[in-house]
């Protein structure tokens, strides 16, 4: 994203998944990209179904300088979440 250095930007994605722009920095909070109707695992026998599709895909980001894991289950930092993206 182009942006001035000091615009303050928040994109809700999904769930705990958010895409902060921070001046000239670019955060993405609990990656979360489970489709409508998978289910992630929580611990202690708990899942979880993601009831929506999130508002974008790892394909549709961009260049991040850095990602925030607040928590760690199964609906966050896990499979698609976090693969390298070239």
């Amino acid at each position: 994203m182009d942006h001035e250095a000091s615009e303050t930007t928040l994109r809700f994605v999904g769930t705990a998944t958010t895409l902060l722009d921070l001046g000239p920095f670019t955060v993405l909070t609990d990656p979360n990209f489970l489709h409508q109707g998978q289910r992630a695992y929580l611990g202690k026998g708990l899942f979880s179904r993601r009831l929506t599709e999130p508002a974008l895909q790892p394909e549709d980001l961009p260049r991040l300088d850095g990602v925030l894991l607040s928590h760690l289950h199964g609906d966050s930092g896990s499979g698609a979440s976090t693969s390298p993206r070239g």
